[in-house]
């Protein structure tokens, strides 16, 4: 009598209750391959990538990479460069699709806003049930060329360089003492080509007393390594260089004479064979002199037993009240000849 009285309700949720199951089995079913969708897409598999990232899980992108770690570019560094590139604020990148160089792969270029991060390449297979496998495109750091004189070892990050670094090239003559071939072997420079790595790697040199080259970087973006004098050497070099310029600027101006500095000369050269041919008759004369404004630079040691400086000074001559002012600079070149340092050559700059 009840379900006589109430079958239409019943029917109602019957009705009802098949109609959601139907509703629940079809957006199961939607969902499901919503999700294979987005698994099999280009744009989740980056998403993916990403998020992981967001998570602080860099490891997985450094182990299936395929990158070939080495000493020099590490999985550290890697994991350095994916997150230097892309940042940490995922949430407003944006994507840029194409085809790749390798057929069936895809790039993805990176960016937040406008600004162009990076590149990702998709690789077609199976990756953790996605269908693309996404990997950053890395590039190495520009090559670093190195000069440095022969004698010096170069240290990379603080590891001595390779022996592969070393380019085959010829050896680059010193240019101070290319002059004096005749006289010994004139120092060279070696080329180093420092590469393979993620970052600009750290570059030094040093000699066998332990001193530190000094390091100049060229327009071309060469670093160029001289070696300096020590600390124990400064002094006495710059009295070296004193005493002979100012007994060879007052020779020259006929106010000292040329034993005053023929004992810092050596012999063997033919720069002192020129000197003493030389004639000063020239020089006008005057009432007195005086040296002012002396500074001493660029030391550099291309080799054992080698060094050259340069020392700068104004020779003020007085003449019937009046001043005249040679602005002077001499870069010296001195070579050790038995525990001595003698005055191999000069050029007047």
């Amino acid at each position: 009598m009840f379900f006589k009285k109430h079958w239409f309700k019943f029917l109602l949720l019957a009705v009802a209750l098949i109609s959601a199951i139907v509703v629940w089995v079809l957006l199961g079913s939607l969902w499901s391959t919503m999700e294979e969708y987005e698994y099999a897409s280009e744009t989740g598999a980056v998403a993916d990538y990403f998020n992981r990232f967001a998570q602080g899980d860099y490891d997985t992108a450094a182990d299936t990479s395929g990158f070939p770690f080495t000493e020099r570019a590490t999985r550290e560094d890697y994991i350095r460069y994916l997150k230097e590139t892309f940042g940490s604020d995922f949430s407003r990148l944006r994507f840029a699709g194409r085809d790749g160089e390798v057929e069936g792969e895809r790039l993805y270029n990176i960016y937040v806003d406008t600004t162009l991060l990076g590149t990702l390449r998709l690789i077609p297979e199976e990756f953790e049930g996605r269908a693309w496998k996404p990997v950053a495109v890395v590039e190495y750091a520009e090559p670093v060329k190195v000069l440095v004189p022969s004698y010096a070892s170069v240290t990379v990050n603080g590891v001595e360089s390779l022996a592969s670094d070393r380019t085959e090239v010829a050896s680059v003559q010193d240019e101070d003492f290319k002059p004096l071939e005749y006289l010994l072997s004139v120092p060279t420079k070696d080329t180093y080509v420092i590469s393979g790595f993620l970052f600009s790697p750290e570059v030094f040199a040093y000699v066998p007393d332990g001193t530190v080259c000094r390091k100049e970087v060229a327009e071309d973006g060469t670093i160029i390594f001289t070696v300096p004098e020590t600390a124990e050497q400064t002094e006495p070099f710059k009295t070296m260089m004193q005493e002979f310029s100012f007994g060879y600027a007052k020779w020259i101006a006929k106010d000292g004479k040329f034993s005053a500095f023929d004992d810092y000369l050596d012999p063997a050269t033919k720069f002192y064979q020129d000197l003493k041919k030389f004639d000063n008759y020239w020089f006008t004369a005057h009432d007195g002199y005086e040296f002012r404004n002396v500074a001493v630079s660029d030391f550099s040691r291309p080799a054992e037993g080698l060094f050259a400086g340069t020392f700068i000074f104004d020779h003020v001559v007085f003449y019937q009240g009046e001043e005249i002012v040679y602005h002077t600079t001499y870069r010296l070149l001195y070579r050790n000849v038995d525990g001595e340092w003698l005055l191999a050559g000069l050029t007047i700059l």
